[in-house]
């Protein structure tokens, strides 16, 4: 091996190092340390850090903040109770009485919202099977979504419907309206019975 070759394996290998440490490489992952913000996404050059540029002897450091999105405080309803009429209309309880509540220290939004439903029950836009609901769930003044668009999963990337403000500012809670047709019921209503369930994600920071 010629110095050359023995000076280039040693630079590769102390810069392999250098990244494994910053968990930016395969394999970086265990060496990395528990506080969060140490596995911080950082290009190998912002890592690499910035030399004296010789004039004055100074250097310039970025200070990022990135949101600890696996930690978002955020409340959603546990249960929406239905009331079918005889008609099959379907009314849900109040908007202001079935919010979701948003308690981090900065705005959040719903990313995406799934739906299946439950117990031989179908969803669709328009009710026509047995048993099948057409629900939909408006979020405070904004558009109304039909819950059958939902069983795929919808992911929201764009309006403000779905926004959250941080805890304690106005627009930190949001409103949902529900209402719905039941058709061709077959089932015994007698009791009370989940026909679906909602799946909330939710991420920092709003969609315009």
């Amino acid at each position: 091996m010629t110095i050359a070759q023995s000076i280039k394996q040693g630079a590769a290998r102390y810069a392999a190092s250098a990244l494994i440490a910053a968990g930016l490489i395969a394999g970086g992952a265990a060496a990395v340390a528990a506080n969060p913000a140490d596995a911080f996404a950082l290009s190998p050059s912002t890592v690499a850090g910035q030399m004296s540029d010789g004039s004055g002897n100074t250097a310039s450091t970025a200070v990022w903040l990135q949101a600890d999105t696996d930690k978002l405080i955020v409340a959603a309803p546990t249960q929406i109770n239905m009331i079918v009429q005889a008609d099959g209309t379907m009314t849900g309880p109040s908007a202001a009485a079935t919010q979701i509540k948003n308690g981090s220290a900065f705005g959040i939004h719903v990313s995406k919202i799934q739906t299946t439903a439950k117990n031989s029950f179908a969803l669709e836009s328009t009710a026509k099977a047995n048993d099948s609901a057409s629900v939909t769930i408006t979020p405070g003044a904004g558009t109304a979504v039909n819950l059958a668009d939902t069983l795929s999963g919808m992911a929201i990337t764009s309006g403000t419907d779905w926004n959250m403000a941080k805890v304690g500012a106005t627009g930190a809670d949001i409103n949902l309206a529900t209402v719905g047709k039941l058709s061709n019921i077959t089932k015994d209503l007698a009791a009370n019975q989940q026909f679906a369930q909602i799946d909330w994600t939710f991420a920092a920071g709003n969609t315009k």
